[in-house]
């Protein structure tokens, strides 16, 4: 039994670094988080989510961070910790009915998350923006926008 346990856990212990690369690649998971071994490979990503009002028929408004409430600043806080370790695997369904909630006049709200990332390439910077879209009534068009969109916010 005790040889079966250690067996297990050396196997789990050297296949982890793949899933946990999987992870990475596929979910924008953090490579500093989830017992991590490539995390000295990167440099830690900075995730910033950004809260854009929808209306059906105006334009989109980007709240400006130093203009959030308290309640909207700890809703989106919480939102980035979970993104910062989970990537696209943290649900953004909680922090859009928590902005629902605080905003009843809100038809529809964005969440744009500013990924600042190493380009191995051009071995610069990067700035990508992964979109999350939701309509209160649960329908509505997609809001796409990209790092330009938030660059002199």
């Amino acid at each position: 039994m005790k040889r079966t346990l250690v067996l297990a856990f050396l196997v789990a212990f050297a296949l982890w670094p793949a899933v946990q690369i999987g992870l990475v690649q596929r979910y924008g998971t953090d490579p500093w988080r989830l017992f991590a071994w490539g995390m000295y490979s990167v440099p830690g990503s900075m995730r910033t989510p950004r809260i854009v009002v929808l209306h059906p028929e105006r334009p989109p408004r980007v709240l400006p961070t130093r203009l959030y409430s308290e309640a909207e600043d700890e809703i989106m806080m919480i939102y980035r910790v979970r993104r910062q370790a989970l990537g696209e695997l943290a649900a953004a369904d909680a922090t859009a009915e928590a902005l629902f909630a605080l905003h009843p006049d809100w038809q529809g709200v964005a969440l744009p998350v500013l990924t600042l990332s190493l380009d191995p390439e051009s071995a610069r910077t990067v700035m990508d923006v992964a979109q999350y879209t939701r309509w209160r009534d649960g329908d509505g068009p997609d809001y796409e926008a990209d790092a330009a969109t938030f660059s002199s916010r």
